[in-house]
């Protein structure tokens, strides 16, 4: 404990993440939390994100709203905002809400990082998961985070949404194709 606590003041911010991460597995109580907190808003892109994963892996109580914080803020860096999601994936039930609001964030990287969070829940998260579907900014962000749940405990959902997304496709082929004819009847 006494060799951590050096560490706590090492000039690389690295080493100091690590040595809170392992001084608060030993003891929860550690006045260290604030120096952890303090890098997780601080901190440059790759230090937030060591904080963020650090918090994530002692179970910090509080951690849920310092993620869902970092998750929602459009200005945080895309790497903090993913490691967010990453991390609210170790605080269960309870961070179901934000992560499938995260599920239409514009970033790519976003989406996914929401997507493997919710199967990091598991099957809590299918339902959520599945009413996403319905919504358009959402759909992609739902379909990433169903590969890695037990979609198939919702067979009847998931016929149902391929069934409308399947006549979707015809319908608009069929207005494609009348578009395309009436066109060549101009010409």
């Amino acid at each position: 404990s006494l060799f951590l606590t050096k560490l706590l003041d090492d000039d690389d911010t690295r080493v100091q993440i690590r040595a809170i991460a392992a001084l608060l597995a030993v003891d929860a109580t550690h006045p260290c939390r604030a120096q952890l907190r303090k890098i997780s808003v601080f901190g440059n892109v790759d230090e937030r994100v060591l904080a963020l994963n650090a918090f994530a892996e002692i179970g910090d109580p509080d951690a849920l709203a310092l993620f869902s914080a970092d998750l929602k803020d459009d200005g945080a860096p895309i790497p903090v905002r993913c490691a967010a999601a990453s991390a609210l994936g170790t605080c269960g039930r309870q961070a179901i809400p934000a992560l499938r609001d995260a599920l239409s964030a514009e970033p790519i990287p976003l989406k996914t990082s929401a997507a493997a969070a919710l199967g990091k829940i598991g099957e809590a998260s299918l339902s959520e998961a599945l009413d996403a579907l319905a919504e358009s900014d959402s759909e992609e962000g739902a379909l990433l985070a169903l590969e890695q749940l037990p979609a198939w405990k919702e067979a009847g959902r998931v016929r149902a949404y391929v069934k409308s997304r399947v006549e979707s496709s015809v319908h608009y082929e069929g207005l494609r194709s009348v578009v395309k004819h009436a066109r060549e009847e101009r010409i």
